[in-house]
């Protein structure tokens, strides 16, 4: 995001995505998805048909699904508290967040991260959010240019720091995300990022980084993403001084 050409921000649209499960299953009717709670977290789907079911809907399909606007505040304010948590510059903006189908969300949503920066001259505009590699498909069938980028982490080691973190921050070890948690965010991207290498939607499209080598080669890996985006290399997207935090952090 130091990038000049790039608007991009943490962690906005969460609940976006459960919103467009929920829809895909509502729209779908199928009779092997039962049970099926609309109020539950954005899942890993491994050994239970119904769940297995859900993720096979979502991979088959688009965002031209129509949005029901009598659930636009609800939704809003869920972002809101999301947003509230991680970029909350971006709050004041989310009176552009509407739109009659979920590309049309999406659309105001990137339109969102434009008018939070500020910066009309970005090339690249886009979002990071946990746990929502599933919906790359969908996505990469709207957005016939956008770029898709997965991150890899020892899950050990982000274990380790999200404990740390909870120690040091908020001096409750007990409160910081559950190791099974981690395990199953991980295991699914795992799965995920091998099948996205063997579809042609994602030919040069799917980068793949390990969090290791951008700690210890950060140079490389950096400007391999920029020759991958098609924009100059800056030594400034080194400088940590340039980074910005997530809400008050």
């Amino acid at each position: 995001d130091v990038h000049p050409e790039i608007n991009l921000e943490s962690e906005p649209f969460m609940p976006l995505y459960r919103s467009l499960r929920n829809a895909i299953v509502s729209k779908s009717n199928n009779s092997s998805i039962k049970s099926f709670n609309p109020n539950a977290p954005i899942d890993e789907y491994y050994y239970f048909e119904n769940k297995l079911a859900v993720m096979e809907l979502i991979q088959k399909s688009r965002l031209d699904i129509k949005f029901d606007s009598e659930t636009l505040d609800a939704l809003k304010q869920a972002i809101t508290n999301r947003m509230n948590d991680y970029v909350p510059q971006l709050i004041p903006y989310l009176d552009e967040f509407h739109g009659n189908t979920y590309k049309d969300l999406f659309d105001s949503g990137l339109e969102i991260i434009s008018m939070g920066q500020n910066n009309k001259d970005a090339t690249w505009l886009g979002w990071l959010d946990n746990w929502i590699v599933e919906f790359f498909t969908p996505l990469a069938r709207e957005y016939l240019d956008a770029h898709f980028i997965l991150i890899f982490r020892d899950v050990r080691s982000s274990v380790a720091s999200s404990n740390k973190e909870f120690v040091d921050l908020y001096k409750n070890p007990s409160g910081a995300p559950l190791t099974l948690s981690f395990l199953r965010c991980w295991r699914k991207q795992v799965a995920f990022a091998e099948h996205f290498q063997n579809l042609n939607i994602f030919k040069n499209r799917l980068h793949i980084i390990q969090y290791e080598n951008l700690v210890n080669n950060p140079e490389i890996e950096v400007r391999n993403l920029c020759d991958s985006l098609d924009i100059e290399y800056l030594p400034k997207m080194l400088d940590t001084n340039n980074f910005k935090g997530l809400g008050n952090n």
